[in-house]
């Protein structure tokens, strides 16, 4: 990750933490080794409440990607889509007045969501928590975030060691 200094900071701390815990294992074990404790992180990753999973970002613009009817644009970026689709949440279900919103400059942790779900989009942003009165956290991708905040980021290591983050069936072991 040294070339990369800034994914570091993007990255939710549990995915940080394990990730050092994985150079140790690279370094002293094999593939198979490093591919159990994946999988065990992944189990792990799992039970992770969503303020504790989500992406950490900045917020450069909500309102300036925001149409006259308080949605996103097209083209919107996703931290500014998961802002808009949190602050419309907290509005609609009268919860403005319990969380703060994400403004301008502001900083946000998001999450995939499945579709479909209540807000009918695929991110979710949130400050601190997300609101428990939302309900949504039935709804989170935790498969997708998993492969955006710690397999992609794995793999800028594994890949150049030709190992694979999981073991790869083969034939020759499904009739073996």
């Amino acid at each position: 990750l040294g070339r990369h200094p800034g994914i570091c900071q993007s990255l939710p701390k549990p995915c940080r933490d394990a990730m050092k815990g994985m150079f140790k294992t690279i370094l002293l074990g094999d593939e198979a080794t490093t591919q159990a404790e994946i999988a065990k992180f992944k189990v792990k990753h799992k039970t992770l409440k969503p303020h504790e999973i989500g992406i950490p970002s900045g917020v450069g613009s909500v309102t300036e990607y925001m149409d006259s009817d308080r949605l996103y644009r097209k083209g919107t970026p996703i931290n500014s889509r998961a802002s808009i689709v949190y602050n419309n949440a907290l509005a609609k279900s009268g919860l403005s007045g319990q969380y703060e919103s994400i403004k301008n400059g502001g900083r946000v942790k998001y999450v995939c969501m499945k579709l479909p779900n209540p807000w009918k989009e695929n991110v979710f942003g949130f400050v601190d928590i997300l609101p428990p009165e939302l309900e949504l956290d039935k709804y989170i991708d935790h498969e997708e975030l998993f492969e955006k905040t710690f397999l992609k980021p794995m793999r800028l290591i594994l890949d150049p060691l030709g190992w694979k983050p999981a073991p790869i069936a083969s034939l020759e072991s499904f009739f073996g």
